[in-house]
């Protein structure tokens, strides 16, 4: 285990609970029958793969990887969480304590298949920073699965104003143990913005129901799941069609881009959107491609119907 300096105030709170959190989470209607089964679902087969677990806490879903054939890296702000993940798996994963709001310096670019981080992104205050290095990490087609609170589940701390992103503290129960943790709300709007900025697409946005087990074991934390929201969960994919260009854009700095197999090349003469002609002709007739200059990042589209300022090229 591997000790990385960290700024988050949950992990303070959640170092406090640890063993009583380790204990109720294995068998906790709402992770063991809710959202780890959720999880699991949409990250599919994991066998042979890289992954990534952001936010391991104690282990639970760590332990199901690397049952499953992932080779696993994961870490956590609570290094009492890393403890117990270590404890739970010895030597079978590689692991750090590090914080999700700090550069994970430790993890190469492009060098996993599968990021995982369940329940961990509400207490994420800036999703675009933890996103892009989600994407600098990841192997292309590979995918990120994550689970957070649904918008529903802690929308009355926003009466004022539902659109905030606001910090939170609230007393939450753990087996026979109270304590307060602090997370971040936010609005669906504010969660798909950070996510198709940082140069994502969502593949899969889930509302899970519980597992029918639930109700059999605890049939009021089954009633409690199907009427009133608690996770909102995601699959998404690197969006290929995203690429970064600088702020200030001149004629001499259009000069390529990638789009598939294609390797366009073409000449900008003036500062006003003007056709642009493509030295390889492989594209269809009348096909056109449309780029909107954006201060992060440029998004290729084919067949979309845009609006000035944008350029454009096509096969004329």
């Amino acid at each position: 285990m591997k000790d990385n300096n960290h700024t988050d105030p949950s992990a303070v709170q959640y170092n406090t609970i640890a063993l009583d959190y380790a204990r109720d989470n294995i068998e906790s209607p709402y992770n063991a029958f809710y959202e780890r089964p959720a999880t699991i679902s949409l990250l599919g087969e994991v066998a042979g793969h890289r992954v990534l677990e952001v936010g391991c806490g104690a282990g639970a879903l760590t332990t199901w990887l690397v049952d499953h054939g992932a080779t696993v890296t994961a870490f956590d702000a609570s290094d009492r969480m890393v403890k117990l993940t270590a404890n739970a798996v010895g030597d079978r994963a590689n692991l750090f304590v590090a914080d999700l709001s700090q550069p994970l310096a430790f993890v190469e670019d492009h060098s996993f298949d599968f990021i995982v981080a369940s329940l961990v992104m509400h207490y994420v205050r800036d999703w675009q920073h933890a996103f892009r290095e989600f994407h600098r990490m990841l192997a292309p087609g590979g995918v990120v699965v994550f689970s957070t609170h649904h918008p529903a589940m802690d929308w009355s701390h926003s009466l004022d104003d539902y659109f905030a992103i606001k910090q939170v503290t609230e007393r939450w129960q753990k087996g026979s143990v109270d304590f307060d943790i602090t997370f971040w709300r936010r609005p669906l709007t504010a969660m798909t913005t950070a996510i198709s900025s940082s140069g994502f697409l969502i593949e899969q946005l889930v509302e899970p129901e519980p597992i029918p087990e639930l109700f059999d074991r605890d049939p009021v934390a089954y009633e409690q799941i199907r009427t009133k929201p608690r996770f909102l969960f995601f699959r998404l994919r690197a969006d290929d069609r995203q690429f970064d260009l600088p702020e200030r854009v001149w004629p001499t700095d259009l000069r390529r881009i990638r789009y598939g197999q294609s390797l366009l090349s073409r000449q900008l003469r003036s500062h006003r959107p003007r056709a642009l002609v493509p030295s390889s002709r492989n594209l269809q007739p009348r096909r056109y491609y449309f780029i909107r200059l954006s201060t992060t990042s440029t998004a290729i589209s084919s067949g979309a119907t845009v609006a000035h300022p944008y350029l454009y090229w096509g096969d004329t």
